[in-house]
Parts: structure tokens; sequence; C-alpha cells
């Protein structure tokens, strides 16, 4: 059982996308000035372009509750397959070796599924009767 979204959950989207989107800004900001650090800070942006997607699938998710199509069923999945095709498309563009970009890909990966956690269980909490 599911319940609808509240504004409640509505803000706390908004607010978690607002601090990525700047978060990531900083990031853009710093690796233009510190050009040999740019597979790490590349990670740092594909991490958060994955939890944008993240969450606004959870959000998709939560506005059509019977209606939804079973491929959006699995934000995480969707989340990785972003994080790595930013990852490989920014590698590309700034000519990583291969070894250094998979260095620093798997971390990034394990990162977000931690940093995804916490995000999962505040929306499950608001949207099922998980936490009531």
């Amino acid at each position: 059982m599911r319940y609808p979204l509240t504004p409640y959950v509505l803000s706390f989207a908004a607010c978690a996308c607002a601090l990525i989107l700047l978060g990531m800004a900083g990031v853009i900001g710093i690796a233009r000035r510190n050009p040999h650090y740019k597979a790490l800070w590349l990670s740092l942006f594909s991490i958060g372009a994955a939890y944008l997607v993240a969450i606004a699938l959870l959000v998709v998710s939560g506005l059509l509750l019977e209606d939804m199509d079973p491929r959006l069923d699995h934000p995480f999945a969707f989340a990785c397959a972003t994080l790595t095709t930013v990852f490989a498309a920014g590698t590309l563009r700034w000519r990583i070796s291969p070894l250094k970009a998979l260095l620093h890909l798997l971390p990034s990966l394990l990162s977000f599924a931690i940093a995804y956690v916490p995000a999962l269980f505040i929306y499950g909490c608001a949207t099922t009767p998980v936490c009531l």
C-alpha cells in the first residue's frame, strides 16, 4: 500500500534537488581551476546526476501510483545507468585513461549506492506505512 505524495515529500525532493544542483555547479567551478583532478570531479558530477535521476523517478512513481510504467519501477538501476553514462561521456570528452576511469567509476557507484539509502528511507517513510 502506498500513499499519494504530500507537500512534505515534494518539498523534500525540491530541496534535495536544489542542493545537488548547487553542489554540481561547485564541482564544475572547482574542476575548471584544478584540471589535474578531472576524474575525481567527473565522478562527483556523475553521482549528482544519478541522484537527481533517482529523486525524479521516485517522485514520478509517487505521482503515478497505479498507472506507472513497470520500467520506471527501478529508480536505482536507472540512476546507476545514468551515472555510468555521464561518467563514460565525460571520460571520452576529457580523454581520461580507461584504467583511471574504471578506478574512479567503481567507487562512484558504491558511493552513490550508500548515498541513495537515506533518500529511499525518507521517501519510503513518507509514502508507505513503514514508519507509521
